[in-house]
């Protein structure tokens, strides 16, 4: 049996095609777990409406946020494993029956952009990772957006509930990608699968980036967990995962309108010595050096006029 978590927030405009999506799917042995994470709009009297489908789990909590519903959700699991899918996406009738057809500890498939009904194909792989063939190669740059979601992916339950795995309550940046990765020390096996069956929505609004309090500690950590993971095969793909964070951090910093705090903000940041810079953009490369010698002005001028 595959347990399918949909965490909700506030998603009626979205929310019953999704579970549509989950229901009518051709692989029939489902646990769908819904769990409204205190929606103040009528999300919840849409998961009602389907309550008689005997596959169907409604968990109504307090606000607590997507980590600690996705939790939740996994606490009430009773599958061998485990699908999430994004309460404002949907999926199309076969995916599910696609990503458990091999024997793998994680699958991971390709994915549908819906931006506004605009339908774009991302990027999808076909390849098998077995031991330390995992760690040498799961890093790879082209491999970063399949990584940071926990959607796209079938886990084992066994091995979250045998490893007490969870999201993390406390992180409100790369929480996602946390999961995921500290699921990989368990992993023997990974799948990249190219069948392309989960449609990530997107509309108008939802482009748009707030200021993250802490991001800089956040990505770091995330980066040391990936970091653990290095070896003398992967090093440039984990120091490419390092600059990527200290970009997003600069990039986070923009939305700080005082020139004085986004100063004082990448200064606290720590550069680390000896990155392979071989393996960097050029554009990666003046980043990095400019936060190595701390040229903040050119920085600050980069990030709040150019990026």
């Amino acid at each position: 049996m595959v347990s399918v978590i949909v965490p909700i927030y506030n998603k009626e405009k979205y929310l019953a095609k999704c579970i549509e999506s989950i229901i009518n799917q051709t692989y029939n042995n489902l646990e769908i777990i819904l769990v409204n994470d205190g929606s103040t709009d009528n999300s919840l009297n849409i998961c009602n409406q389907y309550k008689n489908d005997p596959r169907i789990v409604i968990l109504n909590k307090k606000n607590g946020g997507v980590s600690k519903a996705r939790n939740e959700g996994l606490k009430k699991a009773t599958g061998d494993y485990v699908v999430f899918v994004d309460a404002d996406d949907y999926i199309s009738n076969d995916y599910i029956q696609n990503l458990i057809v091999r024997d793998s500890d994680l699958i991971i498939s390709g994915y549908y952009t819906d931006y506004n009904g605009k339908i774009f194909k991302n990027k999808c792989y076909s390849k098998v990772l077995i031991g330390d063939e995992i760690y040498d190669n799961i890093f790879k740059k082209e491999y970063i957006s399949l990584l940071v979601t926990p959607y796209l992916k079938i886990f084992k339950l066994s091995i979250i509930k045998k490893n007490d795995l969870k999201f993390n309550e406390v992180m409100n940046f790369g929480e996602d990608a946390f999961f995921v990765i500290n699921y990989l020390k368990y992993c023997n096996r990974v799948d990249f699968v190219p069948n392309i069956g989960y449609y990530n929505v997107i509309v108008d609004g939802t482009l748009s980036r707030k200021y993250v309090k802490n991001m800089y500690e956040q990505c770091m950590l995330l980066y040391n967990l990936i970091d653990g993971y290095r070896n003398s095969k992967n090093y440039k793909y984990i120091d490419y995962w390092y600059i990527r964070s200290l970009k997003l951090v600069l990039y986070n910093e923009k939305y700080i309108e005082n020139k004085s705090e986004f100063i004082h903000n990448i200064k606290e940041m720590k550069v680390r010595k000896n990155c392979s810079l071989k393996y960097f953009s050029i554009y990666d490369k003046v980043i990095y050096f400019l936060l190595y010698y701390k040229n903040w002005r050119i920085l600050y001028f980069i990030y709040k006029y150019l990026r």
